[in-house]
């Protein structure tokens, strides 16, 4: 078939209609672009809870829900009007526009766990996490405080933890719990030294065993990836024996309810699986 004598006059036709349209955009009021701006920006359909900002922004959930507790303990203490956690840290949020009133409630409250430090109820480590807490929220829901004023009055606390490595009567004092995840969690923290916010990121496909060079089917260790996909993410080893643990502990899951994928989180905190 030979080319249409009618497809360049089609063309033409096109291309003027697209530059009639790109013509009117062009043409448009500007006043009336700014105005659907406004409609656009001024709409309550996009505003966003402060408990929102602040969920979002924390990571694992073992650190939100010591945030959250330590939140609620201020909130209960400064009185904060709300049926509930999440009413209650919109509300405080309201401190934006009134930052005197907002300091003095932060530090009513600091003032009085700074008193229980002195009475050895609590250690000033315990302060230092009531303090950051309040500052992340702070932070998240634009609340000014002058936190370098804050931080210099409290009390210093020592940089590392009174704590030792458990003794094998304690361990095996833990191994009698009865909760078939105890055991591993117990193995692989004591083996690798991850911490248990650790488990949050922790799945089978992150545990990849050693094999010994004469024997192939004997596991001499495994190395452990850390927080996968995180800034801070590292590797460690496990013992041949924390590393059967996890797996019996994967076979139970595949036998009674059919889940071991190397995508599924290990081990559950929160609910047996």
């Amino acid at each position: 078939m030979g080319p249409n004598p009618t497809e360049p006059a089609m063309i033409i036709v096109l291309l003027g209609d697209l530059k009639q349209k790109r013509h009117e955009d062009m043409s448009q009021n500007p006043q009336e672009k700014n105005e659907n701006i406004k409609v656009l920006f001024n709409n309550d359909d996009y505003s966003i809870e402060p408990y929102v900002l602040f969920d979002y922004s924390i990571r694992s959930n073992q650190t939100r829900d010591s945030y959250f507790r330590r939140l609620k303990t201020f909130f209960n203490y400064s009185k904060v009007d709300g049926i509930d956690f999440r009413e209650k840290c919109n509300n405080f949020a309201i401190g934006r526009q009134y930052p005197n009133q907002a300091l003095k409630l932060i530090l009513d409250f600091l003032q009085f766990q700074k008193q229980r430090v002195e009475l050895k109820e609590i250690t000033s480590g315990t302060l230092k996490n009531y303090q950051k807490t309040l500052k992340s929220y702070c932070d998240t829901t634009d609340i000014v405080v002058p936190w370098k004023k804050i931080i210099r009055g409290l009390p210093r606390g020592k940089r590392y933890a009174d704590d030792r490595a458990p003794t094998l009567e304690e361990i095996q004092k833990i191994f009698d719990y009865p909760d078939r995840r105890m055991k591993p969690i117990v193995c692989v923290m004591a083996s690798s030294g991850i911490r248990v916010g650790a488990w949050d990121y922790l799945k089978w496909g992150h545990v990849i065993p050693i094999v010994s060079k004469e024997d192939k089917a004997i596991v001499v260790a495994a190395k452990l990836r850390v927080y996968v996909d995180e800034d801070d993410e590292y590797y460690t080893f496990i013992s041949p024996e924390a590393y059967y643990l996890l797996k019996n502990w994967i076979f139970f899951k595949i036998k009674h309810f059919n889940r071991g994928a190397k995508s599924d989180i290990l081990i559950c905190f929160y609910r047996f699986l």
